[in-house]
């Protein structure tokens, strides 16, 4: 997981570190997760009790949630389900010693529990579940994104519409004005428009010059 030593004459960029919130009322428990991935480039944040938790989600942002089922008051559960109402972009995984299938799997129904893993569990595994956890944060993170560019994108395409639409030469000019044609492209698409009284869009992407 942290890789080999890299070579003394290699510059290393700084990687992005992700953060981890982990909740356990027991103090030991919580140790132990620290100690799982004391190697890895994790911001580890921990909480004793949902409280706490839900007050920490709040305030700052994580990357993934870890949680234990059964804890005084506020069990995983619930800790889980308010995780994903204040952070939904956040991974939430559960812990659980007990054999309390029927909550875990209901948690798991409403979308409230990525994975759940049973105590005492296996250290390459757990590694291996939040680091498949963070890829997936950021594989939603991609798409969210990729979402608002292509709605930005579609919402220029009907400016640029209606602007073909209702006057012709003033779309080059305004292309123009924004870097996207030059002053040559220009000319060239009124030049030709005079001849083929084509919409300036058509003769735009004819040239490849959008």
């Amino acid at each position: 997981f942290t890789g080999s030593a890299p070579s003394s004459d290699h510059v290393a960029t700084p990687a992005k570190r992700y953060r981890v919130l982990l909740v356990d009322d027991e103090p030991n428990v919580l140790s132990a997760l620290r100690r799982v991935f004391r190697q890895e480039n994790y911001d580890i944040v921990t909480a004793n009790n949902g409280e706490q938790a839900i007050a920490l989600l709040e305030s700052q942002t994580f990357q993934v949630v870890i949680s234990d089922f059964m804890m005084p008051g506020m069990n995983g559960g619930e800790v889980l389900k308010r995780a994903r109402i204040l952070q939904p972009s956040t991974i939430r995984l559960m812990l659980t010693g007990h054999a309390d299938v029927t909550a875990v799997v209901s948690a798991m129904k409403v979308g409230a529990v990525y994975k759940f893993m049973l105590k005492p569990w296996n250290d390459d595994d757990l590694r291996i579940t939040v680091a498949l956890a963070i890829e997936q944060h950021e594989l939603i993170q991609k798409n969210n994104q990729l979402k608002q560019e292509n709605q930005s994108k579609s919402k220029d395409l009907e400016t640029l519409a209606k602007l073909n639409v209702s006057n012709r030469s003033q779309i080059a000019i305004i292309l123009h004005k924004r870097g996207m044609l030059t002053a040559m492209q220009v000319q060239e698409l009124f030049r030709i428009q005079q001849t083929r009284k084509e919409p300036l869009i058509k003769l735009i992407l004819e040239k490849q010059w959008a």
